[in-house]
């Protein structure tokens, strides 16, 4: 599947399930990378999931390949994520 089929499909997801329900359901979803892409690209799209308007898409910007999708764009949330893939 490619990466734009994903992001189509995330945004169907974020449309028809209300934001509740994807607050409970992230948790179990969530996949910890032991390891970042040697060019990572960064992309925030409007989600409305969880307490957050926008979400942030991780991918590898080699292959292209989604490396994952965070709640939130905020600066101390990225560098709290990135610091915990690199400390893992």
């Amino acid at each position: 599947m490619s990466n734009l089929e994903t992001m189509f499909l995330l945004r169907i997801f974020l449309k028809i399930f209300d934001n509740e329900f994807i607050s409970k359901l992230l948790p179990y979803l969530a996949v910890i990378n032991s390891h970042l892409p040697k060019v990572l690209c960064i992309d925030e799209f409007k989600g409305n999931s969880s307490n957050y308007k926008y979400q942030v898409a991780l991918l590898d910007g080699e292959t292209y390949e989604m490396v994952d999708i965070l709640e939130c764009g905020h600066k101390n949330f990225l560098y709290g994520y990135l610091n915990f893939v690199k400390n893992n």
